[in-house]
């Protein structure tokens, strides 16, 4: 009888010991699950998969389907291109799913019967489209469509390709806006418009037009009119800068005057005229609410009671509640609201990020059941990959919907991250993760990787980054926190990091001191700091204000402000950051920059760029490695072509294991 618990005990030992260290080649294994969508008739939810695929450098992406009522009940692949097939949406009487496809080369509107037979392609041959959707009410998609900017609306007998001007095909650009590339895309004499096409009778339609390009709509629940965000005006120097409007299926267009340029969050109450708009800004201050009636053009502020920012929201069929998502102190949460206050509950809790990944930045991933009673949504922690759950939105108890990865988490050793918190100067609380590295022995000292995040207006927290798995099991302790400037803290805790971005670096010295008390597995002769972004800039300003760190890899970074703010595609961030144009203070704009400090830098550093960033162009690499070898900086630069500044999150999956590699091979040497 007691040889039997002994006897399992070693099993399960050796199990765990025998559990393969994570490498970066895992990439290529790992299922990314998302965008969930709940079916009319409540029993069955469609979804997306999207793995690596190492044989031609690019993605399978593919449509599932699984029983709402168990996990992974009924789950069957519907789709099989080796392309890439997304964003699903159920037709109204669930008898077909609309979803995008690049099975002709450019992403097109394709329809799949529910109830068997082939996909076929419904929207213009050869024409590439975006934000697809079913028209309420009738037997219509809309999409966007780049036309020439002086197309005109109205109804249209065909769509072409849009060909290349001439002065393009000769390779010669004529610029006459302020913005005129964004995420690696050339903005030219094109145009991104709103379309209609009626499945029964072939009728195309243009809703938009002019020198602006469509951003985001909603239907209202009649599907007469659309909300529309327009944005990249010829003289906004604000990418984000949008603009809203009221478009009739007609064509007919009602700009409404707005107490803003930042807005974003379309969501009409179901059977209303009420639209819900969400209000940013460049101050740091949390995004405002707004309650806007349609028909009058009169927009109301609405006062939710809550020190943060709902977001995502998705109504209840009879809007009677809408749910919402919420960053709150690392982790994502679902809340429930009453649509006339805005004041409402948290339907889930604990530490885990649900319908949202504050790194990944995927779009929405939540839906709701027929009779609102329940919800479907991806879950993140920090030493899983994301999956969906199913939660009951009364109880908030929730249940595994797919488990695609759990035969990758049986064969490696994840380690799961630990929350501490710590206190700076002023007496504030600051939150820190640490991941211990894998095969932690007693008594024995590791060496410790600060990461710092990207923004500074986002947050860490329970998520799964494979990033720091990796260097968790190459041997390296991972310390990640959420600075003054963070999202997630409330609004003054975000403000003072979002107009002095300096201010970071006492919050992440402190946070190193506090884990080398806590931990005493780490040794403080070896540590190392990386970041991307905003946290690439950090990197760089750390190195040259202090030696402590033997080793640095700064990725996608600004490092010199005056030429940044001249060829990057937000050049009113800058400006808000430094208060103040360059001409006016062009010392601040020096002082500020880590280039300026490369002759204090001793710490080996690799700087990492794309050649087709334009948040922080790659000439911000170029001048911070050249600025280190001129001073005699142990430095490395990589460029990666053909991508952007999300390389991390959505380039091509060779280059994202290939920097993974060259991530963990730095801090091998140099640690």
């Amino acid at each position: 009888m007691k040889i039997l618990p002994i006897f399992l005990c070693l099993i399960v030992s050796t199990s765990a010991f025998s559990k393969s260290r994570v490498v970066p080649g895992d990439f290529y294994d790992i299922v990314e699950v998302d965008d969930p969508q709940w079916s009319p008739a409540g029993n069955q939810i469609v979804f997306t998969t999207s793995v690596p695929n190492d044989k031609r450098d690019g993605y399978d992406k593919n449509l599932w389907v699984v029983g709402a009522d168990a996990p992974d009940g009924g789950l069957r692949q519907l789709t099989f291109d080796p392309g890439a097939d997304w964003a699903p949406r159920w037709s109204e009487d669930g008898r077909e799913i609309l979803f995008l496809s690049k099975r002709g080369g450019v992403p097109q509107g394709w329809i799949l019967p529910t109830g068997g037979g082939e996909a076929r392609c419904v929207t213009p041959d050869g024409v590439g489209v975006g934000s697809l959707r079913w028209v309420p009410g009738s037997r219509a998609v809309s999409f966007v469509a780049q036309v020439p900017i002086e197309s005109k609306s109205g109804p249209k007998q065909e769509l072409k390709k849009p060909e290349p001007g001439e002065l393009l095909k000769k390779g010669i650009k004529v610029v006459n806006r302020v913005i005129y590339f964004s995420y690696g895309e050339y903005i030219g004499p094109l145009a991104g418009h709103l379309h209609t096409l009626d499945l029964e009778t072939g009728k195309l339609f243009q809703l938009t037009s002019g020198d602006r390009s469509v951003g985001d709509y909603k239907w209202a629940s009649d599907g007469k009119r659309a909300a529309v965000l327009f944005k990249r005006f010829p003289e906004s120097k604000d990418i984000y800068e949008t603009r809203l409007a009221i478009v009739k299926r007609g064509g007919k267009t009602r700009m409404l005057k707005a107490p803003g340029k930042n807005l974003g969050g379309l969501s009409f109450r179901p059977g209303s005229s009420e639209l819900i708009v969400a209000k940013g800004n460049w101050d740091g201050l949390n995004s405002v609410l707004y309650r806007v009636d349609v028909d009058s053009g009169k927009w109301k502020r609405i006062d939710t009671g809550f020190d943060g920012e709902f977001g995502m929201l998705r109504w209840q069929p009879d809007g009677r509640r809408v749910l919402a998502v919420a960053e709150e102190r690392g982790n994502a949460r679902i809340w429930s609201l009453d649509p006339e206050t805005f004041r409402g509950r948290r339907v889930t809790s604990g530490r885990r990020q649900i319908g949202f990944h504050s790194q990944m930045f995927p779009p929405a991933a939540l839906s709701l059941s027929p009779d609102g009673s329940r919800f479907v949504a991806t879950e993140v922690v920090s030493d899983r990959p994301r999956e969906l759950v199913v939660v009951d939105v009364k109880t908030g108890k929730s249940k595994p919907l797919t488990s695609f990865n759990a035969g990758w988490l049986k064969k490696h050793r994840t380690v799961k991250a630990e929350k501490f918190s710590f206190k700076i100067e002023s007496g504030e609380e600051l939150d820190g993760w640490i991941i211990p590295p894998v095969g932690l022995k007693k008594g024995r000292r590791y060496p410790l990787v600060l990461e710092i995040h990207g923004g500074p207006e986002t947050m860490y927290g329970e998520h799964f980054m494979l990033e720091f798995q990796v260097l968790a099991s190459a041997g390296f302790g991972v310390l990640y926190i959420n600075p003054r400037g963070s999202t997630g803290y409330g609004e003054s805790f975000r403000t003072p990091g979002a107009t002095n971005i300096t201010l970071a670096y006492g919050d992440l010295m402190a946070g190193v001191d506090a884990a080398i008390k806590r931990y005493s597995w780490i040794d403080q002769r070896r540590l190392g700091v990386a970041g991307g972004s905003f946290g690439g800039f950090m990197t760089g300003w750390i190195v040259g204000h202090t030696t402590r760190f033997k080793a640095a890899v700064a990725m996608r970074g600004v490092y010199n402000f005056a030429a940044c703010a001249l060829i990057d595609d937000i050049p009113v961030w800058v400006e808000h950051v430094m208060k103040k144009t360059m001409w006016e203070d062009p010392d601040k704009y020096w002082d500020s920059s880590p280039v300026a400090y490369a002759h204090k830098v001793k710490t080996p550093t690799l700087v990492i760029h794309s050649e087709k960033d334009h948040r922080c162009p790659i000439s911000e690499g170029d001048q911070y490695y050249r600025a280190l070898r001129l001073n005699g900086v142990t430095a490395e630069l990589v460029r990666y072509g053909d991508e952007g500044h999300g390389l991390s999150r959505g380039g091509r999956p060779d280059r994202r294991v290939d920097r993974l590699e060259r991530i963990a091979a730095w801090f091998k040497r140099w640690l």
